[in-house]
C-alpha cells in the first residue's frame, strides 16, 4: 500500500536539517503542540497552536490542526530525528492517505459499478445508454478525481508550512536565546 501511495504521491519522505540541539528541538516542538486527543471544535481554538501530536524518544507524531476555512485534508505527519555534530537532521514523511477515507472509496466504487452495469446490461434504449454511461463516467472522474487533487494540494501545502513553521520556531528559539 505504502508503494502504491508513494507512486500516487500521497506519501512523501525528506529531510529537514537544523543548526540545534535535539532536546531543545524537542522542547519547542512539545511547546508548540496541542493535545493529540480528539476534539471537534478544534477549529475554534482560541490557542496559537498550529499542530496537534505527540513527541516521545526521538520520534514524533503530528498533524496541522483544521481550520474552519480550511477546504483542505490534513495529512499525518511522523518523523525522526538525528543529531549529527551541531546539526539536527529530522527525517519527515508525509501521509497524506488516511483509513477513514478507505470506506467511502469503496462505497463509491460499488455505486458507480452498479450504475454502469445497469446502463449497459439493462433494459435501455441506445440513445439513452450512451448518455446516461456519459454522464456517470463523467461524474466519477470527477469524484475521485477532486478529491485526489485536494490531497494533493494539501501535501505539497503541508510541505511546505511544515518547513516553514519549524524554521520560524527554531529560530524565534535562538533569537531569544541569544537576548538572555
Amino acid at each position: 500500500m505504502n508503494e502504491f501511495l508513494r507512486k500516487i504521491g500521497l506519501l512523501d519522505s525528506f529531510q529537514i536539517e537544523l543548526s540545534m540541539n535535539k532536546s531543545d528541538f524537542a522542547k519547542i516542538l512539545i511547546a508548540n503542540l496541542d493535545d493529540p486527543g480528539p476534539d471537534f471544535f478544534e477549529e475554534f481554538s482560541a490557542n496559537n497552536r498550529v499542530y496537534k501530536g505527540t513527541m516521545k524518544n526521538d520520534e514524533f507524531k503530528i498533524r496541522r490542526k483544521r481550520k474552519y476555512d480550511h477546504k483542505t485534508t490534513s495529512p499525518s505527519i511522523s518523523g525522526t530525528l538525528q543529531q549529527a555534530g551541531n546539526k539536527l537532521i529530522i527525517d519527515v514523511e508525509l501521509n497524506g492517505f488516511s483509513g477513514w477515507m478507505i470506506p467511502p472509496y469503496i462505497i463509491m466504487t460499488v455505486v458507480y459499478l452498479s450504475a454502469l452495469s445497469f446502463f449497459l446490461f439493462g433494459d435501455i434504449a441506445e440513445d439513452a445508454r450512451g448518455i446516461a454511461l456519459l454522464v456517470i463516467s463523467i461524474h466519477a472522474v470527477f469524484m475521485f478525481g477532486g478529491s485526489y487533487r485536494r490531497m494533493k494540494r494539501s501535501m505539497r501545502a503541508t510541505k511546505y508550512d511544515l518547513e516553514r513553521d519549524l524554521h520560524f520556531m527554531m529560530k524565534d528559539h535562538v533569537t531569544h536565546e541569544e537576548k538572555v
